[in-house]
């Protein structure tokens, strides 16, 4: 018997929300086939591993291509031997017995590569429809898993008689698939994301803007998601709508950030800590003179931090703590907000 296997110029900014098979025309004919198999024109046909029906009725593998796992691929998977353009098991395959063209006699069955006339200890005799009888390993075989015809999802193996797939994937539609990045099955089987949105830990990414010159620095807010854009400031709501502009004209803004009111930046070449409200308006300065701002934190109050000074006048390589506020850091609201300069960045200049 046939064995089967598996064989941003446009940057966009996303955030988190929540392959295609193509398949032939069914040609039932007049006779009744059991599964795994299904009537085809008039014969029954294992799509699973018909080079000529692979995967549905009529879809014939080109190019020198087999049928794996209703498939067509170019080399067979997972053991099985490549017999003409199908995948068969040879060690159970009584018209493929030890190999390829081996035919049993009628009758007999195909038991680890040899024609006998009964099935050895842990194999079962199974029959398929409109195929000789041969002796399944229903413990490990994913076409007869647990049971004669018990057939595995793409991908599948079958362990102790059960079907499982492997690292943690699901089994959907007859396939083992991954639902935290498949858009077929982004989260659970048949929860398919919008065409050209990805599927990432189980969620689906949507785009909210594209076409942007070049998106640097981003934040959001309860409502509301800012960003800088080549030598803009701009803001557009969480659940997409138009772009805001809220200032323009600026030389390399980086850092942005935002709190109940204001929304800040650094425009990093001409050294400038910038503010706006979030709803725009008027652009105030904070603060001139930085040396490449780029890093920019609003907080509740200054902080102090202890750095070591050398003091020669107390003894050699003595040294001693005093309150100075971290190089690079100002203090430009009561308060409220610090700024890091760092060295030049590989940003084009506006």
């Amino acid at each position: 018997m046939n064995r089967t296997l598996s064989g941003l110029g446009a940057l966009a900014i996303i955030i988190g929300l929540s392959a295609s098979c193509s398949s032939g025309s069914n040609n039932s004919g007049p006779v009744s086939c059991t599964a795994p198999k299904q009537a085809c024109s008039g014969t029954c046909a294992d799509t699973s591993g018909d080079p000529d029906n692979c995967g549905s009725c009529g879809h014939a593998c080109t190019g020198g291509q087999v049928c794996s796992s209703g498939s067509c691929a170019l080399s067979c998977a997972g053991g099985s031997t490549q017999c003409g353009q199908s995948c068969v098991e040879t060690q159970n395959d009584p018209a493929n017995c030890g190999g390829c063209g081996t035919k049993c006699s009628a009758g007999q069955v195909c038991v680890s590569g040899k024609c006998g006339e009964a099935c050895g200890s842990g194999s079962t005799l199974c029959t398929p429809s409109g195929g000789a009888a041969y002796c399944a390993a229903t413990q490990t075989d994913n076409g007869n898993c647990g049971g004669c015809g018990m057939k595995c999802s793409t991908g599948g193996s079958c362990l102790s008689g059960t079907c499982v797939c492997p690292g943690g994937d699901a089994a959907c539609g007859g396939a083992c698939v991954n639902q935290q990045t498949d858009p077929n099955h982004c989260g659970g089987c048949g929860n398919t994301c919008p065409t050209g949105n990805a599927c990432s830990s189980g969620r689906c990414l949507a785009t909210l803007a594209a076409q942007q010159r070049f998106p640097y620095s981003l934040t959001v807010d309860a409502t509301s998601v800012y960003w800088t854009d080549y030598d803009s400031v701009v803001k557009m709501p969480l659940s997409g709508g138009s772009v805001t502009t809220l200032a323009s004209a600026r030389q390399g803004p980086l850092g942005i950030t935002v709190d109940a009111t204001n929304v800040y930046w650094a425009d990093y070449y001409t050294g400038l800590v910038l503010v706006v409200p979030l709803g725009g308006g008027t652009i105030t300065t904070l603060a001139s003179g930085q040396s490449y701002p780029n890093d920019l934190a609003v907080e509740s109050a200054a902080v102090p931090v202890r750095r070591p000074v050398r003091r020669p006048e107390h003894g050699p390589e003595q040294l001693r703590h005093v309150q100075q506020p971290v190089r690079g850091q100002r203090r430009l609201l009561p308060g409220t907000v610090q700024v890091t300069g760092h060295p030049r960045l590989s940003q084009p200049r506006v």
